[in-house]
């Protein structure tokens, strides 16, 4: 997920933000409904109060947890995607470090709720794309957010230090070594969005 936010963030920040409403509320909400009609149809067959297969979170995710990922980033992206486009990369830059260091202190040090948890897990994720975005499209961040989780990994920070590492190493590879687009690559990255919506359903049909 760290490495879909910066890319998401990274190759979408400068387009309006109703895009980023229709490209991913929209599915967002097809697939609530999807998922509401399958937690009535599990609380149906167990004899299960209907009220218990919902918990307040999931106004802010949707029904399976999953979905989060989808109205976090179209509100990063209409908040600090606003922040970003009014200050200069001079004061972005600080800006965006202060924030994820705060993040990165919360859900390592603390217990947060949900989407809390999961909002702050990716955050960093959101301003390093964010600081990537320019004239230049500099690949400088990606290698300074490498180095900075190195220590702290060392020092017991585990909890999306890691997965923001790997995430800007596999992306600094993609970006630097060109792989031509094909009409299989279009055609597997199309279905890339669809195939994380519906793998909890498929996966709860299978089990």
């Amino acid at each position: 997920l760290p490495m879909f936010v910066i890319l998401l963030v990274y190759l979408g920040a400068e387009r309006p933000l109703r895009h980023h409403v229709r490209r991913l509320l929209m599915p967002w909400a097809i697939w609530s409904v999807v998922y509401s009609l399958a937690k009535v149809a599990q609380a149906l067959i167990d004899g299960r109060s209907l009220l218990s297969e919902f918990e307040p979170w999931m106004v802010l995710t949707g029904p399976a947890l999953h979905l989060w990922f989808l109205p976090f980033s179209v509100l990063f992206l209409a908040t600090f995607g606003q922040i970003w486009k009014s200050v200069s990369i001079r004061i972005w830059l600080p800006f965006s470090l202060a924030i994820s260091m705060f993040a990165l202190w919360m859900v390592n040090e603390h217990a947060l709720p949900t989407p809390v948890a999961q909002w702050f897990t990716v955050l960093p994720a959101g301003c390093l794309g964010l600081a990537m975005v320019g004239k230049n499209r500099s690949l400088t961040p990606l290698i300074v957010a490498i180095l900075l989780m190195v220590p702290l990994t060392q020092v017991g920070w585990s909890v999306a230090t890691w997965q923001l590492m790997i995430a800007s190493f596999a992306i600094l590879l993609a970006l630097r070594i060109p792989i031509p687009n094909t009409a299989l690559s279009n055609f597997l990255s199309g279905l890339s969005l669809g195939i994380y919506l519906m793998h909890p359903f498929i996966i709860a049909l299978l089990a």
